[in-house]
């Protein structure tokens, strides 16, 4: 965890974790997995993000 914090200092752990859900929801969208129906729940996730900013 402190390797995290030393890569990314102005992101916390729980910002840099959402991040890693999103790509991961990303990759999943496009290999077309149950996802792919859901792109709202990429965009709330994006929003949420930002918004945090």
């Amino acid at each position: 965890m402190d390797l995290q914090r030393a890569r990314f200092p102005s992101v916390t752990l729980r910002d840099h974790d959402l991040k890693e859900r999103i790509d991961r929801m990303m990759l999943a969208r496009s290999a077309g997995s149950t996802f792919a129906a859901q792109p709202d729940k990429v965009a709330d996730a994006r929003l949420a993000l930002d918004g945090r900013s």
